[in-house]
């Protein structure tokens, strides 16, 4: 099967992309803002890259009017993030905070899920994930399309 991406949309890419790129593990991820609240997004796009310094990868896509998601914004205000591993048994908590809610909502809070300190960042990790990875963020990087297709 062959796709002729500069003649499909973004939307389209994406969802060939997630239908055919399985499994597909999902990053849980958790920030804070700079004032402190508390931000929790799944994210479909997501895995280890690198063992040494240990590194992962999320691509975290904008919201539907095109502005950076609050875990993007925080990230970037903060330098910090905790990926959170999802289990089944977690699969429903997690897409409960799939919903595009205000900044100044705290999904843990909304989807009723229990934070728990993390050991080396600020940032809170979901109590009943089996692990999770405490981060600082090491690069940041945007592409854009220069050309138009």
């Amino acid at each position: 099967m062959e796709f002729d991406l500069a003649n499909m949309s973004k939307r389209d890419i994406y969802l060939w992309m997630t239908r055919l790129i399985n499994p597909r593990p999902i990053a849980w991820v958790s920030t804070l803002s700079k004032n402190g609240d508390a931000n929790l997004a799944p994210f479909s796009f997501f895995n280890g890259v690198g063992s040494s310094p240990p590194t992962l990868v999320f691509c975290p896509a904008n919201k539907k009017d095109g502005t950076p998601k609050d875990t993007l914004v925080n990230i970037q205000q903060t330098g910090q993030f905790v990926v959170n591993v999802v289990t089944t048994e977690l699969a429903e908590m997690m897409n409960a905070t799939a919903e595009e809610l205000g900044s100044e909502i705290d999904e843990f809070e909304f989807a009723a899920i229990k934070k728990q300190e993390s050991q080396n960042v600020a940032v809170p990790r979901v109590a009943e994930s089996l692990a999770a990875f405490e981060c600082e963020m090491f690069q940041f990087s945007i592409q854009h399309l220069i050309q138009e297709l």
